[in-house]
């Protein structure tokens, strides 16, 4: 039986490749960390969770804050105008611009809604996560009923 040159030029490529333990021949990048030069693309993202109106009025939403429960640290406030608020608003949690602010495991978030005279209205937790390049909802509700 004969071999043919690229098929045994295949086989010994493999062996070489898979032949090596991931501490000799890889890079592992630990859960936390990044790679400098990686690609992302320019999409800003925002994490949001759509309100469903049932016992407040539009008018009476006022201000929102997200803070890290693991050091209370608000890291996103927000105020709602009226002219914002319709039956399509959402509530915003974090964007791209927190992702030095939240682990690529997932960080627990406390998402906190107050009515125009300051008063809270609403009170939940998220989970929220990244990729390196975006932050994304790990777990929490897809809908806040207020």
């Amino acid at each position: 039986m004969r071999i043919s040159f690229p098929l045994f030029a295949t086989f010994l490529s493999f062996m070489f490749l898979t032949a090596c333990e991931p501490k000799e021949c890889c890079v592992i990048v630990p859960d936390e960390e990044c790679p400098e030069n990686i690609a992302c693309t320019e999409v800003f993202v925002t994490v949001s969770v759509p309100f469903q109106f049932e016992n407040i009025q539009k008018e009476q939403i006022g201000s929102s804050t997200t803070k890290l429960i693991s050091s209370g640290v608000t890291i996103h406030q927000h105020s709602y105008s009226n002219d914002q608020i319709n039956d399509e608003s959402f509530a915003f949690l974090v964007n791209d611009s927190h992702l030095s602010q939240i682990k690529k495991s997932g960080t627990d978030i406390q998402y906190t809604l107050f009515d125009t005279s300051g008063k809270q209205i609403l009170s939940e937790t998220f989970t929220v996560a990244h990729d390196c390049c975006h932050v994304n909802k790990k777990s929490g509700k897809d809908i806040l009923s207020i």
